[in-house]
């Protein structure tokens, strides 16, 4: 990325930044609805544990549309992500945690604000006969939710310069901007790594695989050649894939 970035920076800097300790963060720790013991709501151990629900508003050629996104809690894998080209209901909202069930099964636990999408009735209908406990966060606390408020971020960068569709009515608009997200969705998922999940993409943390094993090189070691190609995913430029070609020198 700092490559992509055109910066040079040298190697005594990069071992100065590395050497810096991270400013110490309070802990924040999840209660259990009675308020006592922490449990693992916000971390969880394993995929469908926790799910993380929310809707944003994006703008297009002058129509303002929703996009509803489910992240696991876990993985951080993108389950779902949805234009709506009316306002959403609760009923809209239901069908799109069915079908992600559907795909995935059901999670443990389900985070959503408190929209008027997300009241008593949609509570009702997801936790009749389904082992969900549906969770809202308390209000103006973006942070109870924020796998989807991080995931969101990184999209509405890439929707601002390339989501754009036209089409005669809201609903075919809608229809167009799908196949963007469809494509943005399958690249966050199997080539965008994350430094929470260390190094690996949300597809690898979903299947549990880790990224293949360091080599470390020293200082007064013969250096390796590095080769960094940048690609585009589909027919997006803004959605890089890189490839990087390593070529390590023989033993003598």
């Amino acid at each position: 990325m700092i490559v992509q970035a055109g910066l040079q920076v040298s190697r005594s800097t990069v071992q100065r930044v590395l050497r810096e300790k991270p400013p110490k963060r309070p802990a924040r720790v999840a209660l259990n609805p009675e308020g006592r013991a922490p449990y693992g709501l916000l971390k969880p151990k394993h995929t469908n544990r926790t799910w993380h629900l929310d809707l944003t508003v994006i703008r297009t050629l002058l129509r303002r549309y929703y996009v509803a996104a489910i992240v696991d809690g876990f993985s951080r894998k993108v389950l779902t992500l949805k234009i709506c080209a009316h306002t959403p209901t609760t009923t809209a909202m239901l069908a799109l945690v069915r079908r992600a069930m559907a795909a995935h099964g059901a999670p443990r636990f389900l985070i959503t604000d408190h929209g008027c999408q997300f009241r008593a009735g949609f509570t009702t209908a997801v936790e009749n006969g389904t082992g969900i406990k549906h969770v809202k966060a308390k209000v103006r606390s973006w942070a109870f939710n924020g796998k989807v408020e991080r995931f969101f971020r990184t999209f509405k960068l890439w929707s601002r310069c390339v989501l754009w569709a036209w089409a005669p009515g809201r609903s075919a608009m809608a229809k167009r901007i799908q196949f963007r997200l469809d494509l943005f969705r399958t690249w966050y998922n199997a080539h965008r790594p994350s430094q929470a999940l260390g190094g690996r993409t949300p597809d690898q943390a979903w299947r549990g695989e880790d990224p293949p094993p360091a080599r470390v090189v020293r200082a007064h070691d013969t250096q390796p050649g590095i080769r960094i190609v940048r690609h585009r995913y589909g027919d997006d430029p803004r959605l890089p894939m890189l490839e990087i070609e390593v070529d390590w020198p023989s033993a003598a």
